[in-house]
């Protein structure tokens, strides 16, 4: 299974050397999402990553640092998918070869995706971790469909940790993102290799 890691929205401490820390181990992608942030703040702390470990990060706001500081992929809140102005971002993204993903959390979503992304989260698949009173219970079948009609590789949000990861696995999902098991301690490395190593044994 292919590993994701959120960082945490607010500021944490030492961040940029964690950050460069992750980045050093086989992770899939690092979503950089800080929703209270400026532009110059979000630039500020890619300053602190080398040019060399960017290959693999995702920007969730501030597009225009997508090109400056070549970053490969960024992350298109669904609602906003929903607007001309963001389809036009999409189609800006494409022409400049750059990836796009982003989250859904109902299959009837998977119809408003006029191209598709590189891959979707959906979410929450298990009790946020994150986020107090945040899950769903989802019935007749409903993820199965968005795993099985998905145009792109689908990860598994929401209360993911060594106890859930592996019923992720089973239930088709390609990879999984964490947030909150990462973050709510005082070594998010040491977690994400533990995390990785679960995940290297549940690939087929």
């Amino acid at each position: 299974m292919k590993i994701v890691i959120f960082t945490p929205p607010d500021f944490y401490p030492n961040e940029a050397e964690w950050l460069i820390r992750l980045l050093g181990l086989p992770i899939y992608r690092l979503h950089i999402r800080k929703p209270g942030w400026s532009r110059k703040q979000v630039a500020a702390l890619l300053d602190t990553i080398p040019a060399s470990l960017r290959t693999r990060i995702v920007l969730h706001r501030h597009y225009s640092l997508l090109q400056t500081y070549r970053i490969p992929c960024g992350y298109i809140r669904f609602r906003q998918i929903l607007t001309c102005q963001s389809q036009r971002l999409i189609d800006l993204l494409r022409e400049k070869q750059i990836l796009w993903c982003t989250g859904i959390h109902r299959k009837e979503d998977l119809a408003f995706l006029r191209t598709a992304p590189a891959y979707l989260f959906v979410s929450p698949i298990f009790p946020s971790l994150s986020k107090k009173d945040y899950a769903k219970s989802w019935i007749g079948g409903e993820l199965q469909a968005i795993l099985r009609e998905s145009p792109c590789p689908v990860f598994a949000l929401g209360g993911v940790c060594p106890e859930t990861l592996p019923k992720a696995a089973e239930m088709g999902f390609a990879g999984a993102a964490l947030l909150g098991w990462i973050w709510n301690n005082t070594d998010p490395v040491r977690r994400a290799e533990q995390i990785l190593n679960m995940a290297e044994k549940l690939s087929p």
